[in-house]
């Protein structure tokens, strides 16, 4: 969508507007990098991460839920320091989240995420 159709003005000026077509609305941002887990883990969004979410309408609460309660964990076949954590999302119908982390790093960093 084009950024900023100027019939809102003040919104269309803003970092993060985007135009919906017939008015502009603020996108969706994260909260500040980092974020925890409701038991307290903490992790980061890589930049990539971050917007890829984005685009891909994921909760921040899914990917804290696949990261502390997976149902499944993969190690990652090209990078040992990458573990893949899959998680089903009942609110997407039951799709399998797939949440690619860095857990050597200092807090936990998201890489990407989808869904399968």
């Amino acid at each position: 969508m084009p950024r900023g159709c100027g019939r809102l003005v003040a919104l269309c000026a803003m970092p993060g507007a985007v135009c919906a077509g017939v008015f502009c609305v603020l996108a969706f941002r994260y909260p500040s990098n980092p974020a925890s887990t409701p038991n307290g883990m903490k992790f980061k969004l890589s930049d990539h991460a971050e917007k890829r979410i984005r685009q891909r309408k994921i909760k921040l609460e899914w990917i804290a839920a696949a990261i502390e309660n997976p149902d499944k964990i993969e190690n990652d076949a090209e990078d040992h320091t990458l573990s893949h954590a899959l998680k089903a999302i009942p609110e997407r119908g039951s799709k399998s989240l797939r949440v690619i982390f860095n857990e050597t790093t200092e807090p936990v960093t998201i890489v990407t995420a989808y869904f399968e």
